[in-house]
């Protein structure tokens, strides 16, 4: 996985990856090493409830979360998404089928 590739959700829809994140609510991670870290924005939650803020620290990001999350952004809309990594890359229902809630596709480069 590279920051741009291209995914599209099992509905159409095209997005491109950004990072993973890191849970930032993790009983290990040193206080110090969190007040040192930049928060970047909020982004959106996958079901569109809330906001979770995504800092960088040293090229790393970290969620406020105590899961990692992968961060996408939609093509078109040029929203950023965060979105568990398990319920990324698992599968949805549709139709009596399972299918994979986001596959990988080449990248056209005017897209990138």
């Amino acid at each position: 996985m590279k920051k741009n590739e291209l995914y599209k959700h099992f509905n159409g829809e095209l997005y491109k990856f950004q990072c993973i994140a890191l849970p930032l609510i993790e009983p290990q991670l040193p206080l110090e090493l969190r007040q040192q870290m930049n928060f970047i924005e909020n982004v959106t939650f996958h079901e569109n409830t809330h906001e979770i803020a995504l800092f960088e620290y040293k090229g790393i990001y970290f969620i406020e979360s105590t899961i990692p999350h992968v961060i996408y952004i939609n093509v078109e809309k040029q929203l950023k998404w965060a979105r568990p990594v398990d319920d990324f890359f698992g599968y949805k229902e549709k139709e009596g089928k399972w299918i994979k809630r986001f596959s990988h596709i080449e990248t056209p480069k005017e897209i990138i």
